[in-house]
């Protein structure tokens, strides 16, 4: 006799990330009625299935249903992240040792565009920088890059300066871009070193993406209207 099958549903704080060397791996965490947690590790094309199977399934169902138009809103989301690619890259710049009794390192972290993508700020710095027509605070960023889980103490430059860049967001300039300073302390291992930086232009990334969403969906907003 098959047994019913155990009702579980995602855990309120449901997704956690594990830094390694080489990768970062994603868990899923979910639970059941009992409070008992089960912890999955997807692979991309797993999730590829049971979208596909998700999808097999409601055309059979009610297309007026409420599964049916939970699918619908969500798969209208699924290609617009595939589509969404940043317009700029997180790199370094000049990296070196510094006269510091807490810091051995300082780096440049630099926001550089993409093909036609302006990216700038005032070279003598700035708290503010811009991608295109959206304006981005280094506060914010900060505030994002002091989010990263880290075993040690890290400092951030609130000011960023341009690169080579004194123009408006309509002219595109090659070579233009900011960068702003991070200083790494002593007693990090090389491994260390380089799962901090992974983990930082990550935050960059996830930050830049979010507000760059935030401002499309304003966009699109007045467009409708």
């Amino acid at each position: 006799m098959e047994q019913k099958a155990r009702t579980i549903r995602l855990k309120e704080d449901s997704f956690k990330k594990e830094p390694l060397i080489q990768q970062t791996l994603l868990y899923i965490y979910f639970e059941d009625r009992w409070r008992n947690f089960f912890k999955w590790t997807p692979k991309w094309l797993d999730v590829e299935k049971i979208m596909w199977k998700a999808l097999e399934v409601e055309e059979k169902n009610n297309p007026n249903g409420l599964w049916s138009k939970e699918w619908e809103k969500a798969s209208e989301r699924i290609p617009y992240l595939k589509e969404f690619k940043l317009p700029v890259r997180v790199t370094c710049g000049d990296m070196g040792e510094v006269d510091e009794e807490e810091w051995r390192y300082r780096v440049e972290v630099c926001i550089l565009p993409k093909e036609s993508t302006y990216v700038g700020g005032s070279r003598r710095g700035s708290k503010k920088f811009s991608i295109n027509n959206y304006t981005f605070k280094m506060g914010s960023l900060v505030n994002a890059l002091k989010s990263v889980p880290v075993k040690y103490g890290l400092a951030f430059g609130t000011e960023c300066f341009g690169i080579n860049q004194n123009v408006e967001p309509t002219d595109y300039f090659p070579g233009g871009g900011v960068y702003f300073y991070v200083w790494l302390p002593y007693k990090i291992s090389r491994a260390d070193y380089r799962i901090l930086a992974r983990e930082m232009a990550g935050a960059i990334r996830s930050y830049i993406r979010s507000v760059i969403l935030d401002l499309r969906n304003i966009e699109e907003g007045f467009e409708e209207t």
